[in-house]
């Protein structure tokens, strides 16, 4: 490893940055000399650096890439809008959300689900979904509150069954079906 003369590559990256960057100030230019200082020095101390002057060349045109693009993104930013013009659009928003409440949503794709399952577990998600407790369900359906539990247990691995291999209602509503009622 060859060591580095801290001013010799002071020079150099401030020679490359200047080449890179004809028309820079010579504050910004002091500014960005010294990021690709900082930029070797780190770099020198994570690994050897066989070929400094190529090595140090590489550094001293990123930098110059790098500071170009943060004063174009700064203008942009701080441009004064003229007359009449728009206010710039928010780039890369989330995609809204479709129309409706997710509950209902998540409601009637269940139904919708057991409905084609034809499994017996409609009925016991209507009676979930109108909140009416398996007591009384039991009841309805002359069998030990027990035996409505295990059904419901029994209808819920079968819609998250449903729900994880589709990939669209896996990602709208994977943590949907969360804990027991």
């Amino acid at each position: 490893m060859q060591p580095i003369d801290w001013r010799e590559a002071h020079r150099f990256l401030r020679k490359e940055i200047r080449r890179s960057r004809a028309r820079c100030r010579p504050d910004e230019l002091d500014d960005l000399n010294q990021e690709a200082l900082v930029r070797l020095f780190r770099a020198s101390r994570r690994e050897e650096i066989r070929n400094l002057e190529a090595f140090m060349t590489t550094i001293a045109q990123r930098t110059a890439v790098d500071g170009l693009r943060r004063r174009k993104r700064w203008n942009a930013i701080m441009a004064p809008l003229r007359d009449g013009q728009d206010l710039p659009s928010v780039a890369a928003s989330p995609a809204p959300v479709p129309a409706g409440d997710p509950v209902s949503r998540l409601a009637f794709i269940v139904l919708e689900l057991l409905e084609r399952q034809s499994s017996g577990c409609l009925e016991l998600a209507r009676a979930n979904m109108q909140g009416r407790n398996w007591a009384q369900v039991a009841d309805d359906l002359g069998v030990s509150h027990d035996a409505v539990r295990a059904r419901w247990s029994r209808c819920r691995a079968l819609l998250r069954g449903a729900i994880m291999a589709d990939p669209k209602l896996r990602d709208e509503f994977g943590d949907g079906l969360g804990g027991e009622s």
